[in-house]
């Protein structure tokens, strides 16, 4: 795990000349992709595209899911953000929510050493946020060992605390996966979080609003299933 944070840090910070691509390009390839299971049934998915750009690099991620209960019920969610990380930080973050036709947007832009936002009106107070963070979009493991982190739904700071769970071993594509599993304490308490020993994000769960668990299960996270 140390190592391959470590050849994150470095591929992020190298200069242009040296690194044409996007720094998560040796640990995930282009693209992740889950299945959202919501109490062991399989309601969406789940997927980030990473790019490199002309002054860093940019991850768009997306988020789906369809709720059928017979006549009675229906549910439809749509995510989207876009991470737009340039020298080593988060420069620019744009996120659209879509809950059944219920949109709610937001958009963060970097302003000196701090992340802030335009005031939605003459009673909203945003404080900014102070630059390093990383956010809740889960793929960058240096997140692990972090006491501060961005919600991508709320835009706000969360103060938190990973708990080691232990080591644990995850079954992706029929193929045992050594891994760690962490526990979020704090403000995102309730949440857990499980990385590959060589740095890959693999799981997230976390219960809905209703209380039914929601997991986000690999279906391609960097894992060679040769051999």
């Amino acid at each position: 795990m140390k190592t391959a944070i470590a050849l994150l840090c470095f591929l992020i910070f190298v200069g242009p000349a040296q690194a044409m691509t996007h720094p998560f390009k040796s640990l995930y390839g282009d693209e992740i992709r889950f299945n959202v299971l919501r109490d062991n049934r399989t309601v969406g998915e789940y997927r980030t595209r990473f790019n490199a750009t002309r002054d860093g690099w940019e991850a768009r991620v997306e988020m789906s899911v369809s709720l059928r209960m017979m006549l009675l019920f229906s549910y439809e969610y749509r995510y989207y953000a876009l991470e737009r990380w340039q020298d080593g930080e988060l420069a620019e973050l744009s996120v659209l929510v879509d809950e059944d036709g219920d949109q709610q947007r937001l958009h963060l832009q970097r302003k000196n050493d701090r992340l802030t936002t335009a005031p939605l009106s003459d009673h909203f107070t945003y404080r900014p946020i102070q630059l390093p963070i990383f956010t809740t979009h889960h793929f960058d493991p240096r997140v692990i060992g972090q006491e501060r982190i961005l919600n991508t739904l709320t835009g706000k700071e969360n103060q938190v605390e990973m708990i080691h769970e232990g080591e644990t071993e995850l079954m992706i594509a029929g193929k045992a996966v050594p891994c760690d599993r962490y526990r979020y304490e704090g403000d995102l308490r309730n949440t857990e979080v499980w990385y590959a020993k060589t740095g890959q994000w693999l799981k997230l769960r976390f219960p809905d609003k209703r209380g039914a668990t929601i997991e986000l299960e690999c279906v391609a996270c960097g894992i060679s299933t040769d051999g």
